[in-house]
């Protein structure tokens, strides 16, 4: 991946709850590591919320369940 100078790249997060109401402790560049981490982590602490970061209020993306 190569970034240009002033390029911002939007974050994922992982929360554990429906709403987004703190800064999750989770945050990634890349959709694939996000992903892959939520899905190990539903085996300790259950399901998981993907967001994707917007200029606005993060966008929920998807639930990762077993």
């Amino acid at each position: 991946i190569i970034y240009l100078k002033g390029d911002y790249i939007m974050k994922w997060f992982l929360t554990t709850t429906f709403e987004f109401t703190e800064y999750p402790k989770w945050t990634f560049d890349e959709f694939d590591v996000a992903l892959n981490t939520a899905h190990n982590l539903t085996h300790s602490v259950g399901n998981v919320y993907l967001w994707r970061e917007t200029k606005g209020k993060p966008i929920k993306w998807m639930k990762v369940t077993k």
